[in-house]
């Protein structure tokens, strides 16, 4: 039998696995920072997807230019869906 999870936790894996299928389909989307950016409002403003949405201040140097600054954005979504995978498939042994 599986142990009880909490609301929060239960919320935070359907988090995880959304921006994950959402970033392996990016390409599917006309405009994917706005899909993660309802996402991010839909699952309550959470801390850990604010350095990936557009309108949140940024972490890190400012590019110089959009394209590259949108860039980082992607790299910060990537590095949270590997961080979520590290921590879940640890949860798992």
């Amino acid at each position: 039998m599986e142990p009880q999870q909490s609301t929060a936790q239960v919320r935070d894996k359907w988090l995880y696995l959304a921006l994950a299928w959402i970033f392996i389909h990016r390409k599917e989307y006309g405009d994917p920072l706005r899909v993660v950016e309802e996402a991010y409002a839909d699952f309550d403003y959470p801390q850990l997807v604010a350095p990936f949405v557009r309108y949140m201040p940024m972490t890190g140097l400012d590019r110089g230019n959009r394209e590259e600054n949108e860039q980082q954005l992607y790299e910060n979504w990537e590095r949270f869906i590997r961080n979520m995978e590290a921590h879940y498939g640890a949860a798992k042994s």
